[in-house]
C-alpha cells in the first residue's frame, strides 16, 4: 500500500510528464517556428502563379511570423497574414500593391532595399531569395490577383 508522500510523489512525476509531452508535441507540430515552408523551398513557375501556393508562404515566412505585418501586429497597418489580403496599408504607403505595376508598389520596392522612409523588407532579417523576390514581381505583373 503506498503512503501518501509516496502517492503524492507519482502524482507530481506523472504531471511533469504530460505537461513535458505536451510541450514537446506542441514543439514538433509548429516546427520549431513558422508552418510555412522556407521561402528556398517553394518552386516558382516562370508565370501563371498561385497567391495561395506560391505568394502567401513566403509573406508567412518571412512577414508575419517575425511579429510585423500579421492580423494582431499589422506593421505599418498592412496585414499578409489573411487568405484574401486588401494590401491596405497606413495612408503613406497606399497603393501597397498596383496590379500589373510592380516598381509602383511599395511592396515590391521594399524588398529590393529601402523607399524613402522604409527601411529595407524584411528588417533585421535577411533578405528574401532572388527567386522569391522575381516570383512576387511576377505575380504582381500578373495582377496579383489572390483569388487563386
Amino acid at each position: 500500500m503506498q503512503t501518501f508522500s509516496q502517492r503524492g510523489r507519482q502524482l507530481s512525476l506523472n504531471l511533469f510528464i504530460s505537461v513535458a509531452l505536451a510541450a514537446m508535441l506542441a514543439l514538433f507540430a509548429c516546427g520549431g517556428n513558422s508552418t510555412a515552408p522556407e521561402s528556398d523551398d517553394l518552386v516558382f513557375p516562370d508565370s501563371g502563379l498561385s497567391y495561395i501556393n506560391h505568394i502567401q508562404p513566403v509573406f508567412l515566412r518571412n512577414c508575419t511570423s517575425a511579429g510585423c505585418h500579421n492580423a494582431i501586429d499589422r506593421a505599418s497597418g498592412l496585414d499578409l497574414e489573411t487568405n484574401f489580403p486588401t494590401f491596405q496599408g497606413d495612408i503613406s504607403l497606399n497603393p501597397v500593391v498596383i496590379p500589373y505595376d510592380p516598381t509602383g508598389s511599395v511592396l515590391y520596392r521594399v524588398l529590393l532595399g529601402p523607399d524613402g522612409q522604409i527601411p529595407q523588407q524584411p528588417p533585421n532579417r535577411a533578405a528574401l531569395s532572388d527567386e522569391a523576390i522575381r516570383a512576387i514581381r511576377t505575380w504582381i505583373e500578373e495582377g496579383a490577383s489572390t483569388t487563386n
